[in-house]
C-alpha cells in the first residue's frame, strides 16, 4: 500500500481533505440516524479515521504558506533603488541615529511576535 506522507501538498492537491471532510459528514450523519446505518436488516460495517486538530491546523499553516510563496515568487528579488538608497545612508550614518536604531528594534519585535503566534 502507498500513501503520501503528510508534508507533500500532493495530498492537498489531490482533494483528499475534502473527501475525509465528506466521508466524516456522513459518518457524523449515520451517528445520529442509527436506521441510516442499517442496510438490509443488518448493521453496515464502515472504517473510520479522524485527524487531531493540530493536524488540520498544521495543513491549514501549509496551505496559507503556498499561497504566501506564490504570491513572493511574482516580485522581483532586488530593488536596485532601494539597494543604492541604503548605501548612500551607510556612508552618511543614517542607521548610526538612535531613533532609527530604536525603529529597525521595534520592527524586528513585532516580527519576532508575530512568529510566536504561529
Amino acid at each position: 500500500m502507498s500513501m503520501n506522507r503528510i508534508d507533500q501538498t500532493d495530498v492537498l492537491r489531490q482533494g483528499a481533505v475534502g473527501r475525509f471532510q465528506e466521508t466524516s459528514r456522513r459518518d457524523r450523519a449515520q451517528e445520529t440516524d442509527p436506521a441510516a446505518t442499517k442496510q438490509a436488516g443488518k448493521e453496515q460495517v464502515t472504517d473510520r479515521a479522524e485527524i487531531s486538530e493540530a493536524a488540520q491546523r498544521l495543513m491549514e499553516v501549509r496551505s496559507a504558506l503556498e499561497i504566501g510563496r506564490k504570491a513572493v515568487d511574482g516580485i522581483e528579488d532586488v530593488r536596485e533603488e532601494r539597494v543604492l538608497q541604503a548605501k548612500a545612508r551607510l556612508a552618511e550614518g543614517y542607521y548610526q541615529a538612535v531613533e532609527v536604531q530604536s525603529k529597525v528594534a521595534d520592527g524586528v519585535s513585532r516580527v519576532m511576535d508575530g512568529m510566536d503566534a504561529l
